[in-house]
């Protein structure tokens, strides 16, 4: 499994379904999602688990989405 978390101040319905799409369009299949918001800034996060998948592609179509990558993971390591 991989695992991103993203951040954005505008994350609602309609966003988190165009990183499902984004992601779904690579192959992978995503096995968890959960939004939180981060008590210091107030700004919402996504946690996403995958399938294993080309995190690089996922994360540079994600970013040029305005969607900040906070951390990467593959295999339960941090790589970002």
């Amino acid at each position: 499994l991989c695992g991103i978390t993203l951040e954005n101040d505008h994350l609602n319905g309609h966003s988190i379904l165009e990183i499902v799409t984004k992601i779904e369009s690579t192959g992978s299949a995503i096995y968890s999602l959960i939004t939180l918001k981060d008590p210091e800034t107030g700004k919402k996060r996504l946690l996403l688990r995958l399938t294993d998948s080309d995190l690089d592609v996922i994360c540079a179509r994600l970013e040029a989405k305005g969607f900040r990558v906070l951390e990467k993971s593959k295999y339960g390591l941090y790589i970002h």
